[in-house]
């Protein structure tokens, strides 16, 4: 499984090894089974606290993506970019009428 290597996905087999691999022979997620345990244990999770400890589920893009930017600024460039391409199509269409 593909998760961003976060310091809790990074340190976790090396901290609890043996909780690990029994977890895993037992087909159950690791880390979720520790965060329940933590909250049994009156720890309190925050926002920046579940950043750093839950695994986040990644593909192989990951590797390509540089910037985090706005979804407006994304959607902007897709619209700009699909316009310019619908005009160039409506050019060349526009040039090279059919000949009855």
């Amino acid at each position: 499984m593909r998760v961003l290597n976060n310091k809790f996905v990074q340190s976790f087999p090396e901290k609890h090894p043996d909780e690990m691999k029994d977890m895993v022979q037992r087909g159950t997620m690791p880390i979720p089974q520790l965060l329940k345990k933590m909250k049994r244990q009156g720890v309190e999770i925050d926002q920046e606290m579940d950043s750093q400890v839950r695994p986040i589920l990644i593909g192989q893009v990951a590797g390509v993506i540089d910037s985090i930017r706005p979804a407006k600024d994304i959607i902007y460039d897709m619209v700009n970019e699909a316009v310019e391409q619908l005009m160039k199509s409506n050019q060349i269409l526009t040039r090279e009428r059919a000949r009855l």
